[in-house]
C-alpha cells in the first residue's frame, strides 16, 4: 500500500456499528480481518478488469508528480476542499470536483429518459 498523503494510516478498518466516527483503528489489530478484505478486493478487481478488459481505474488517476486517489474517502476529502472559501486549500490541478448532487442527480434524469 502506498502512503497516504493526508497522513491517515496505510489501512483502515473500522467496527462501524460502535464506531460511527471511525476513531479506533482495527487494522493492527485484525490483520486476518484486514488480508482477507484486500484480497477479496484485489480478486473483484481483476475480475471486473478481465470482463471488461478496462484496466484498474484507482491506476489512471494521477495527483501531481507521485500521487494517486487511493479510496473513495479521499476522493470525497479532495472534493470538499475545492469548495473552500477563497483561500483555503484548493483541490490539486488536474482533479475535477464533482458537481453538485443537485446537478448529478438533473443529469441522471436527463440520461436516463
Amino acid at each position: 500500500m502506498e502512503p497516504d498523503f493526508h497522513g491517515f494510516p496505510p489501512v483502515e478498518l473500522y467496527h462501524l456499528p460502535s464506531d460511527p466516527d471511525e476513531k479506533v483503528n482495527l487494522a493492527d489489530s485484525e490483520p486476518e480481518v484486514v488480508a482477507f478484505l484486500i484480497e477479496r478486493m484485489e480478486r473483484w478487481v481483476a475480475k471486473r478488469c478481465a470482463e471488461t478488459g478496462a484496466t484498474d481505474p484507482i491506476l489512471q488517476y494521477k495527483m501531481g508528480l507521485d500521487r494517486r486517489i487511493g479510496s473513495i474517502g479521499q476522493a470525497r476529502d479532495l472534493q470538499a476542499k475545492s469548495s473552500t472559501p477563497a483561500g483555503a486549500e484548493k483541490t490539486p490541478a488536474g482533479v475535477q470536483p464533482a458537481p453538485p448532487a443537485r446537478k448529478r442527480a438533473a443529469r441522471a434524469r436527463k440520461a436516463a429518459d
